[in-house]
């Protein structure tokens, strides 16, 4: 009974704390990816231009552009936790995130099928698919969170009317059906 509670303390988080967790380690791995892709291309430049086609230029501006954005969208995120008055400021996050996500859907398949046709060995192709497709599952479960988060803000930012339901404040308009009765 008392591992159950020691489990308990250190693995089970709320949404807030959860999102917290999200963001701090996207900023943490984001920079990281960010610094190993910066030195790669300065210290192995030109070896790397003539190993590989120029396709891995691509690849490696899009991992610093895609570290640099994950990095303040993620201080973005984290600032909307803290000050919970600003539950839109999540929405940088989470739509990059969704846009990551559908990247790396799409990464998942370039990759099955380039080593498909670079004739590796079939195992070594589902294996390379199989850790892909875990890390995109992994990535959408880690989503999940930071989105049940901005959902609870939006409910505590939005008041409830008379009728107990809760409209959000771009569609009320200032449409008041009192006003038209008299």
């Amino acid at each position: 009974m008392a591992s159950h509670g020691l489990f308990r303390r250190f693995f089970c988080f709320n949404t807030r704390t959860g999102t917290l967790i999200i963001g701090t380690a996207d900023i943490v791995f984001s920079l990281i990816c960010l610094v190993i892709c910066i030195v790669s291309s300065i210290l192995a430049g030109e070896y790397l231009l003539l190993l590989y086609a120029a396709e891995l230029w691509y690849i490696l501006a899009w991992l610093m552009v895609r570290g640099m954005m994950s990095s303040v969208f993620a201080g973005l995120m984290i600032h909307a936790v803290r000050n919970t008055s600003r539950p839109s400021w999540m929405l940088p996050w989470l739509i990059w995130g969704g846009v990551s996500m559908a990247g790396g859907l799409m990464f998942v398949f370039i990759a099955t099928v380039g080593t498909a046709a670079a004739k590796f060995q079939p195992i070594v192709s589902v294996v390379i698919c199989i850790i892909l497709t875990l890390c995109l599952i992994t990535g959408i479960l880690l989503y999940l969170v930071p989105y049940s988060h901005y959902q609870v803000m939006l409910e505590r930012a939005v008041p409830d009317h008379e009728d107990g339901f809760s409209v959000l404040p771009l569609r009320d308009m200032g449409h008041d059906p009192k006003a038209q009765d008299t």
